[in-house]
Formats: C-alpha cells, structure tokens, sequence
C-alpha cells in the first residue's frame, strides 16, 4: 500500500496530460452525444433536471441541452482542462480511505511525503445545491421517431436533509412505494400485474448538506404504453399519499432495506465510500448506527406523515420521449 500511495501521489503532482489523449477523449464525448441526441433515455432524464434545476446558462449547476453539451464540447481547449488541473488540484481539502490490513504508520508516512507542500492556487469551496425555484407540475413529452422504446421519467424538489427527523421515515416510504429491489408497489403493479413495463422503479435522493431532496420515477415501456404508464404511476403515488402504508409492507420494507445495508458493508469499495463520505461531513459510524436504529423503530404513522408532509402530487413534472406517432397510429389506423 505505501508503494501504492507513492504511485498515486506521482500521478496527481506531476501528471503527464498528454494533449494526443484529450483529442480522443473530446471526440469519444463528441460521438456519445451524437448518439443520445434521439434517445428517449437520455432525452427524457435530462430534460426532467433542467425543469427541476433552473439555473442560468453561465452558471456551474445548469444542465445543458444535449445540443448545447455538444457545442460546450467542441469549443473546449486543451489548455482550458490543464489549467484547471494546476489551479484547482492540491492536497488542502480531501480524504483517502483505506480498507484491508495494512500498515496505519507506514501509509500515512507515504501519504505526508507524496502530497507534502502541494497547494493548489485557488481554494476549495463546496457549490451548494439549494432549492432555487419551484418547477411547475405538468406533463412534458419528447418525440423521438423509429425508437423501438419509450421512457416515462417524473419528478419533484422538497426541503429535506438527511438529518431531519422526516428522513427515516421517507426512505421506507419510498422503498415500499418503487425502490424495493424484490417487491413495490409500483413494481408489483405495473411491471407484474399489468405487464406495462421492462422496468419501472422509485429513487429518493436527500442531500447531507442542503436542504434539498427528490422523488423520481422511471420506467421503460413499448410507446403504446406510455399514457397507462403514465396513468398507473400517478394514481400509485396517489394511493401512497392518501390510503398510507400498512404495517406488514413496513416490517417487510424494514428486513429488506436493513439486510441491503447490511450486505453493503461487507463490500470494501462501499465501505470506503462510506466512511470517506462520513468524514467529509464530520461524522462518524455512530451517524449510519444511529440511522439503522431510526429505521428500525419507524411506524407506519410517522412514514405516511412523512409522505404527505413533503410530497405533493401536483408538483410532479412528467416527461415521456419516445416514438409516440406510433401510439397515434395503433390508435387509428386512417392515420
């Protein structure tokens, strides 16, 4: 591991950035944007995101339109991408985690000696995330022509941290409602029993820093789907906020989700991006034991609590991409 430190020190400080390996890196990208350009996968999440994030062009956290990736690509300079290597990368602010058996003593030697005196020009600063603007909820739609495939993808902002109280109580939620990797509501409906969808699932996603957290849905159908899809959906998310969990999905949803962490700490690569996470943001393990604790204990009352205190149906904002004149077409032949 200390060889192994010194290596990794050699190639931060002193990188080679060989300009031959930018130009074909730049056209790999270039090439991948030409081909997302008409597909609904693509097309779909990303419009989402610029609806739920409304920032101006210039700034760091907009999300550009496929068109406007490719063009940002074309104009980049070789010069731009190493300059912003010598100024922005130094061993002020960071965090290396190590899981095995190795030498504590011997590593942290390593380490002083490979990123001793290496400053950066400019200083670290985290780019904060809040909730800027309320998007309108509403159907959005993408026509992609002669796409075998269509994608429904919806979404909404809240005011959450992972530290509220709330928090608990949401993930459950959202496991039992379409994050369950065996059983969801969403799941069991339109995947099993209606036969709508390849593959349809909820995310929740919560920031550690912001107040500022998200529902997503998304699934992938035959276009003449889309409006059941899109129907089933909305009307399981109702049926989440207004009837509420049961105790048994809650119990099950409990061993699942809690056995999942379980099984996830036993992979090193996770286990390391969970303590390095942790320490960046001053905490510890107690902070993970005293969650599965608060997981284990939640009730049905406070997840439907939860639910209906920070979603609202109103405000999700659906977009669909796909070929759907072949839905108009199935509808009525004449066309």
């Amino acid at each position: 591991m200390p060889a192994v430190i010194d290596i990794l020190g050699q190639v931060l400080r002193v990188p080679t950035l060989p300009a031959e390996e930018f130009d074909v890196l730049k056209n790999e990208r270039l090439a991948g944007l030409e081909q997302n350009r008409t597909e609904p996968g693509m097309l779909g999440p990303r419009l989402l995101q610029r609806e739920l994030n409304s920032y101006a062009s210039d700034d760091v956290r907009y999300i550009p339109t496929i068109e406007e990736s490719i063009q940002r690509v074309k104009d980049l300079k070789y010069d731009q991408v190493a300059g912003l290597y010598r100024d922005y990368l130094g061993s002020q602010t960071g965090e290396l985690t190590i899981v095995g058996d190795f030498d504590l003593k011997a590593c942290l030697s390593a380490l002083e000696k490979s990123l001793r005196a290496w400053k950066a020009p400019k200083p670290y600063a985290r780019i904060m995330m809040p909730i800027k603007t309320e998007a309108k909820g509403g159907e959005r739609q993408i026509v992609t022509p002669d796409k075998a495939n269509a994608t429904y993808t919806s979404g909404l902002l809240f005011a959450l941290q992972d530290d509220d109280p709330d928090y608990a109580a949401m993930v459950l939620g959202n496991y039992i409602f379409g994050a369950g990797a065996l059983s969801s509501r969403l799941g069991d409906r339109i995947r099993q029993k209606e036969g709508l969808s390849y593959g349809v699932s909820s995310s929740l996603s919560v920031s550690s820093q912001d107040k500022r957290a998200s529902l997503t849905i998304t699934a992938i159908c035959n276009p003449q789907n889309i409006g059941r899809v899109e129907k089933a959906a909305q009307e399981e998310l109702d049926r989440l906020l207004h009837d509420g969990v049961t105790a048994d999905e809650l119990e099950n949803a409990k061993r699942g989700y809690l056995q999942a962490l379980k099984v996830a700490r036993a992979n090193d690569p996770v286990l390391a991006a969970m303590l390095s996470s942790l320490r960046y943001l001053g905490r510890t393990m107690k902070f993970e034991g005293d969650l599965e604790k608060k997981l284990a204990s939640v009730t049905p009352e406070q997840v439907n609590a939860a639910l209906r205190k920070n979603i609202d149906a109103k405000k999700l904002v659906v977009v669909t991409a796909g070929d759907f004149e072949v839905k108009a077409a199935a509808a009525n032949p004449a066309l």
